[in-house]
């Protein structure tokens, strides 16, 4: 894993090297590309993802995550993009994400969730 924060912009990458693992799909509870979704999916033995975030003054940060899930025998993907509102801080924010999955030789799946956190 490796991340960067500078000013108004983060990104990190994460790889791994093993021997399969499960994911859940992303959704939006943890923020943008956040990873701590209702339904798990197998992974891949070499998955690897990639994200960024922006924050637009002192109240909205957008971001993007591309997840390559590992595969050796086909293309397994997911897209993320999503939009927080922050209203207080961390303690109570708006978040719209949208997620697009893609498995060779399967339907491509499409997810739009909305979400409202707030912490005490």
């Amino acid at each position: 894993d490796a991340s960067l924060t500078s000013g108004t912009f983060s990104f990190s990458a994460e790889f791994a090297d093993g021997d399969g693992w499960t994911t859940d799909v992303p959704d939006s509870s943890t923020g943008p590309g956040g990873n701590a979704g209702a339904a798990s999916i197998p992974i891949g033995e070499s998955p690897m993802a990639l994200s960024g975030t922006y924050m637009m003054g002192s109240d909205w940060e957008i971001g993007i995550r591309h997840q390559d899930l590992g595969f050796d025998d086909g293309d397994a993907s997911i897209l993320s993009i999503a939009a927080n509102h922050y209203v207080s801080g961390h303690d109570v924010k708006y978040t719209i994400q949208m997620d697009q999955a893609e498995v060779d030789g399967a339907d491509d799946v499409s997810l739009i969730t909305i979400g409202l956190q707030i912490g005490f």
